[in-house]
């Protein structure tokens, strides 16, 4: 089996400020404000909305991409990662070339009756990697979903937070890395680091970037304990 997890970053600024979303002056509330209050009110409720708009730009297949993607063998006791490398994207360190590389795994893995194992993949992961590759052209296997509808992914990809749920609902108890990493045990988060520090630390490269990939390698190799536990690794 294997576990994996994806690491996203922004689109280039400049590409960005195409995807805006519309802000509508006449949908923000003034109160009493005079005129003029109401205008700065208005400019900075703007300024608002767009500054919220870059922070979560990462998280939306439309705004973002993937950087890189860790992977985790239990069997073998071994971390490794694919990422993006523009300096050589014509010899496959572009993201499509990543995307490719995915789901030619996802195929091997299928054939061979093995499982990719996420955390909360079916909500987060493979929807933004099906995205991606639908808009960068890439073919996505009509074998990733379980059937015609796609409402499904196939059951090669087992998600550690629907089982940690047991059936239940999402919202009926919290089911996400730092909630499992509590009750299991396992340590969470490095310190000091967040999925949004990734791109960053990792483009900085030198000892910024060996921070990063700690922080994905923990990020593969906790759910790894977590699904023996619950008896999907034996």
């Amino acid at each position: 089996m294997i576990i994996f997890d994806i690491e996203t970053e922004s689109l280039p600024e400049d590409e960005l400020w195409d995807l805006i979303p519309p802000f509508d002056d006449n949908e923000v509330k003034i109160g009493n404000r005079g005129p003029e209050k109401a205008a700065e009110y208005i400019a900075q409720k703007h300024l608002e909305h767009e500054q919220d708009f870059f922070e979560k730009a990462a998280l939306s297949s439309t705004s973002g991409r993937i950087l890189a993607i860790g992977y985790f063998s239990p069997d073998k006791n071994k971390f490794t990662i694919d990422a993006v490398d523009e300096k050589h994207a014509e010899d496959g360190g572009s993201e499509a070339a990543l995307l490719t590389r995915f789901w030619k795994l996802f195929n091997s893995m299928r054939e061979q009756g093995r499982s990719m194992i996420g955390v909360n993949i079916t909500e987060f992961d493979l929807p933004f990697l099906c995205r991606r590759s639908y808009m960068l052209g890439v073919d996505v296997p009509d074998s990733v979903f379980a059937n015609s509808s796609r409402r499904y992914f196939s059951d090669t990809f087992v998600d550690v937070c629907s089982l940690w749920l047991c059936g239940q609902r999402m919202g009926s108890e919290p089911a996400n890395f730092d909630a499992l990493a509590r009750a299991f045990g396992t340590g969470g988060k490095p310190d000091g680091v967040s999925g949004k520090d990734f791109a960053k630390l990792y483009r900085a490269g030198g000892s910024e970037r060996t921070r990063a990939i700690d922080y994905l390698e923990s990020d593969v190799r906790q759910p790894a304990i977590w699904a023996q536990r619950m008896g999907v690794l034996k």
